[in-house]
């Protein structure tokens, strides 16, 4: 009986393989392995063709910081089963979408993201659509409990060093070795807003991966998620 009904089950996501119920854990499992791998598919192609015109025609690489970002959240989404990551992918995916179909249909706009291949646009919002199902119903089915007094004072640690980087950052653009690149001093013109943007965003871009994680001092004690062990 178990193993018909198995089959019948996998026989229907044959079918319905790309919008099928997610009402399990392991049904939530699918529904999240598609999601990340789609954006880390995604994230890969977007790499190669940024690599590939900043040889060919020295296209700025901060433009990277997309491909990174995607990898980012569906990371979190792998390993921590993130509602947040899959809600984030989804903000970020909906207006893609909505530009590039823009672009297909020829209606200007003054936006710089968004290109034109309506494929990928749709796998990225399906992908995100995959993620918020998978990773809302896992917590359903696994009974975990945000513990939100954490969470803020995480996210208040974090903020700390994020702010510190920018700080050090700032003061290090007024010692005289590094002086002329951020401001221009005599011939010596200043790196190109996008180098500066990169250099002033990195530390702190790190500094958040690494509180998620919680690696940084003062975030590796406290839980985030409770999960219920009363059933297992």
């Amino acid at each position: 009986m178990f193993g018909q009904k198995k089959e019948g089950k996998k026989k229907q996501r044959w079918f319905f393989r790309w919008f099928f119920k997610v009402e399990s854990l392991d049904d939530a499992h699918d529904a999240m392995k598609i999601a990340y791998q789609t954006f880390y598919a995604l994230a890969a192609i977007q790499g190669v063709i940024i690599g590939f015109l900043a040889v060919l025609w020295n296209t700025p690489a901060t433009n990277l910081a997309d491909p990174v970002f995607m990898v980012f959240l569906a990371w979190l989404i792998h390993l921590r089963q993130s509602r947040t990551a899959a809600t984030l992918l989804m903000i970020y995916a909906i207006p893609i979408g909505f530009l590039t179909l823009m672009s297909r249909l020829g209606i200007p706009h003054d936006f710089s993201f968004g290109g034109k291949n309506i494929i990928l646009a749709a796998l990225a919002i399906y992908g995100a659509y995959k993620g918020i199902q998978g990773t809302f119903k896992f917590h359903a089915l696994s009974k975990t409990e945000v513990i939100w007094k954490n969470v803020l004072i995480q996210t208040g640690i974090i903020t700390i060093y994020v702010v510190l980087c920018i700080v050090v950052v700032f003061l290090m653009s007024f010692v005289p070795a590094f002086e002329p690149y951020f401001w221009g001093t005599g011939a010596q013109e200043p790196l190109p807003d996008e180098i500066l943007g990169f250099i002033v965003l990195t530390p702190g871009a790190a500094v958040i991966v690494a509180g998620v994680f919680r690696i940084l001092p003062g975030t590796r004690t406290r839980e985030i998620v409770l999960r219920d062990q009363s059933d297992t």
